[in-house]
């Protein structure tokens, strides 16, 4: 949706210019307040409201009580969909999924008439000034969780974002059922290619972006969609910002590194989880900006992991009490030729406990049997998955997604990998490498325990709205 019902006008005040009336039966702002969120007098007696919803979330924050300047009548909080919480920051800032409907980023300005252009829209796109229009590719699933908290830290500024699912995962259960869990925004743009191939996305992402024309292209992690979406961005002319930059498994034969590696030398913005990322950015002589923000995973485990645990029924279905089981989810491209495979599947099959396998399309296709304690499942949506792992006694993956989210759910993990891109787990002895040796992974698993010292890694829960800032203190103005 482009336009919101709150697509109000600024209208001249009265000539003691005290105050900036919006004419929605909304709002009332006095030159003091409007002057110390930063916001531009361009004429006697007229601003414009520039911050959309984020600058009224920031001048609640700042301000403190709606009596010290704002006051929004019961008219325009139905119309946001204002929770009921008495004065102050919770007055505002917290806002119901209903926002997403007046997400337009102008709704408290003057653009309803003039369309701006592009370079206009960049000299007041920084710190303090206009919302920012984004434009989010992802493609499959661990990209569908990161980008949640994003997005939804992008509405609660105020930011247009504009969301183009590539179609590298296309089944339902691991596309379309995120969508729904998560509340993501629904995408604008929808590649339904049903491929992996960069080449193939390239051109639907770049007819996107240059009728878009963002501030950002901004990409996660280190899929084909992400060196696809970057390449097109870079084709463009339009900056990208890259979540997860900075990682490195050390394996080049890996396409995941590669796509790293790529993406990384021609972002202009690089978002690295951690302090080791940043020096390897730095050793790497990267032309980008560095800025650490932490794991926006984080924020969604942390968010998700215990609204999962509640609401989901996965474990009665499948008859199992927390910790009485394994989870193993195997999908990497170099994972699922026949012969590792089945080296894999040998291993968990020497597991005691029973393991319960959600597997993805690629894997199930290449799989001819299992061991009988191995139970293959459909993929499964975002909350089952997290109730399943959350409660397991130990996680075998390949995946980089999971190997984190074992460590905050605090469940000890075995990675079918010879190396790891989230060394830090390795090193505090939450996670064990065991390539796809059959006997290294059931002994793995056999002795697999949690550190008795846990340190926080990748990040405190709030790792989305330093993305924000970070995007914004990027566009200094032209």
């Amino acid at each position: 949706m482009r336009e919101g019902p709150l697509d109000a006008r600024v209208t001249d005040v009265a000539e003691s210019h005290e105050h900036l009336v919006v004419d929605h039966d909304g709002i009332v702002v006095p030159i003091q307040l409007a002057e110390a969120i930063g916001l531009p007098q361009e004429s006697p007696g007229h601003l414009t409201l520039q911050g959309g919803l984020g600058g009224l979330a920031k001048a609640i924050v700042d301000f403190g009580v709606l009596g010290e300047g704002l006051f929004v009548t019961p008219g325009l909080e139905r119309g946001v969909g204002l929770l009921d919480q008495g004065p102050g920051l919770r007055g505002l800032a917290r806002i119901r999924r209903g926002i997403r409907h007046v997400r337009t980023v102008a709704a408290f300005s003057t653009r309803r008439g003039r369309r701006r252009s592009w370079a206009q829209r960049r000299r007041t796109s920084h710190v303090g000034c206009s919302s920012m229009k984004i434009l989010s590719v992802v493609g499959n699933r661990p990209q569908f969780i990161k980008s949640g908290p994003v997005s939804e830290a992008l509405r609660a500024a105020g930011d247009d974002e504009v969301v183009l699912h590539t179609g590298q995962h296309w089944d339902r259960e691991l596309s379309e059922v995120f969508f729904e869990e998560l509340g993501l925004p629904e995408p604008a743009y929808r590649l339904d290619l049903h491929t992996a191939d960069p080449a193939a996305m390239r051109p639907g992402i770049l007819a996107a972006v240059e009728q878009e024309r963002p501030e950002w292209v901004l990409v996660y992690g280190d899929t084909n969609s992400t060196l696809a979406g970057a390449e097109a961005a870079v084709a463009a002319g339009v900056p990208v910002a890259h979540v997860e930059a900075g990682l490195r498994s050390g394996d080049l034969s890996m396409p995941e590194e590669r796509n790293r590696i790529a993406v990384d030398r021609i972002s202009q913005l690089l978002l690295p989880p951690d302090e080791r990322s940043r020096a390897t950015l730095l050793a790497e002589g990267v032309p980008g900006r560095i800025e650490v923000v932490g794991d926006v995973m984080a924020d969604a485990s942390l968010r998700f992991a215990p609204i999962a645990r509640e609401r989901s029924q996965i474990l009665s279905r499948l008859g199992l009490e927390p910790g009485g089981y394994v989870v193993a989810t195997i999908h990497r491209e170099a994972n699922v030729e026949p012969e590792r495979l089945a080296r894999i599947v040998e291993g968990l099959g020497r597991i005691a406990e029973p393991v319960m396998f959600p597997a993805h399309p690629r894997t199930r296709g290449r799989l001819t049997e299992v061991p009988a304690n191995v139970r293959l499942l459909e993929p499964l949506g975002y909350l089952d998955m997290a109730a399943l792992a959350s409660q397991a006694r130990v996680i075998v993956t390949d995946s980089g997604g999971l190997q984190k989210e074992a460590y905050w759910y605090g469940v000890p993990c075995v990675t079918a990998r010879p190396s790891t891109e989230w060394v830090d787990t390795v090193e505090v002895g939450a996670n064990v490498l065991v390539d796809d040796d059959p006997e290294r992974l059931a002994a793995a698993v056999a002795t697999a325990h949690m550190p008795d010292v846990r340190p926080p890694l990748y990040g405190d829960g709030d790792s989305s709205s330093k993305v924000v800032v970070a995007l914004r203190a990027s566009l200094a103005p032209v």
